[in-house]
């Protein structure tokens, strides 16, 4: 056709891969649909395990690993722990103490009850019976002689009672104690003397190991003393000693201050002045009665033991003599007793301190003064064999001489007294020059010290 063209549009032709390529970006949008739907329900699922129950497997595996962690953490806390404060060395085992058991305490007895009751005794009282334990491991005897309720008389009669049935009056409660030793603490002389009669023993310790005699001297009480010394078996045990290895005559040493009449009976039932206790023991300290009346200011019974021969330069374990005791606490009564008797000034201790050295050490400055006064000050003169032969209380004399070739006769002190140089001293009024004597000559100087 001869036309005449003015105008034409040009379009791309259409093919069968339009189509395919618009199926691609469906399928793969919904591949990305699916994956982020999945990752939600992922995301989704994950807090809710440990929602689960207990019984689920994988949450109890979970626990136990996390224990077996926490173990190992501990196990090594406690090895830095015990590195640091254990001492290095040889390990010592540890001890553990189970804590002891508490002591059911069996009831009382009908018996029991009426012993502590302010009525007599009424039930019959069988032999099965009146030895029988109740509280604190009492017998009905021990219940009786405690009961503040009763007569004496009345406790004496159903003691009586008891000792026909069969009871033991020797037996020890829960604390070691009899009924003699309860009866004589209580100072209940007719109950003491009826339990003597009946058959109780005085020499049967307590828990201190004291006797009843021990127990009569630290109350001072010269009756229930005498009592107890009627029965030939204490008098036996007179010197027996305690824990702390003192004699019933030591503690009277110590504590009765009223006069000597205590001390005066144990002597006579055969006390020893000068026993110093029982060496074998690990208390002991070498000490007589003396020294106790010494260090506890009982200057009334120093007389008394000095009278009866007592040994007043008696030395204990640390060589103290009385006096040192004495000096070292201030004691002005027993000092001037003790130097009245002649006890010496100038022996020492274990640390070279004569009884002036011991009071100064101990800021005792009256006891000191006492010790250097012109009225008590001695010098005192030793012949060979150490015994006193004169003594003497010049204010002025310096010291004294021993020598071997001084010719014998009596010298004189400068207050008047003489002396027997027949012992080889002489004195001096004036400080001596150690140095220049002999080899056979001694110097005894007011402090005591011996060259």
């Amino acid at each position: 056709m001869n036309m005449t063209i003015y105008s034409a549009d040009a379009k791309r032709p259409r093919n069968g891969r339009t189509s395919l390529d618009v199926s691609l970006l469906i399928l793969l949008a919904c591949i990305t649909v699916m994956i982020v739907i999945a990752i939600l329900f992922i995301v989704h699922e994950r807090p809710n395990e440990k929602t689960k129950g207990y019984s689920e497997s994988n949450w109890q595996r979970r626990v136990i690993l996390e224990s077996a962690k926490r173990r190992r953490i501990d196990h090594s806390e406690m090895k830095l722990l015990e590195e640091q404060w254990t001492p290095k060395g040889p390990k010592v085992p540890r001890v553990f103490v189970l804590p002891k058991a508490k002591k059911i305490e069996p009831l009382p007895s009908r018996l029991h009850i009426e012993a502590a009751s302010a009525n007599p005794i009424s039930v019959p009282i069988a032999a099965e019976d009146v030895n029988q334990r109740g509280p604190n491991g009492r017998t009905p005897v021990m219940v009786l002689v405690r009961n503040t309720t009763k007569s004496e008389e009345q406790i004496i009669e159903d003691l009586t009672r008891l000792r026909s049935a069969g009871a033991d009056l020797n037996l020890w409660d829960d604390y070691d104690d009899t009924a003699l030793h309860v009866t004589v603490s209580s100072g209940r002389l007719p109950v003491v003397r009826k339990l003597l009669q009946l058959g109780a023993s005085p020499v049967i310790r307590d828990h201190k190991n004291s006797t009843c005699l021990h127990l009569a001297a630290r109350m001072c009480s010269l009756d229930m003393v005498k009592i107890l010394l009627e029965v030939e078996e204490m008098k036996m045990e007179v010197d027996a000693v305690d824990d702390d290895n003192r004699t019933a005559l030591m503690l009277v040493a110590m504590h009765d201050r009223v006069d000597a009449k205590i001390a005066e009976a144990l002597c006579a039932a055969g006390a020893k002045v000068n026993y110093d206790g029982d060496n074998t023991l690990n208390t002991w300290t070498g000490r007589t009665a003396l020294h106790f009346a010494a260090k506890y200011d009982n200057a009334q019974m120093v007389a008394f033991l000095l009278e009866k021969n007592a040994n007043k330069d008696c030395q204990d374990h640390e060589c103290c003599t009385p006096l040192h005791l004495a000096a070292s606490e201030g004691h002005e009564g027993p000092v001037k007793e003790l130097i009245k008797a002649g006890a010496s000034v100038m022996l020492r201790n274990d640390k070279s301190q004569t009884p002036y050295d011991t009071a100064l050490v101990n800021n005792q400055a009256g006891v000191a003064a006492l010790l250097a006064s012109g009225d008590n000050l001695r010098v005192q003169l030793y012949s060979n064999n150490g015994e006193i032969f004169a003594s003497s209380t010049p204010p002025g004399i310096k010291g004294a001489i021993h020598s071997p070739y001084m010719d014998s006769g009596f010298g004189t002190f400068t207050d008047g007294s003489t002396y027997d140089q027949n012992s080889h001293w002489s004195i001096s009024n004036e400080p001596i020059n150690r140095s220049v004597l002999s080899p056979h000559e001694r110097f005894v100087c007011n402090d005591g010290y011996i060259v």
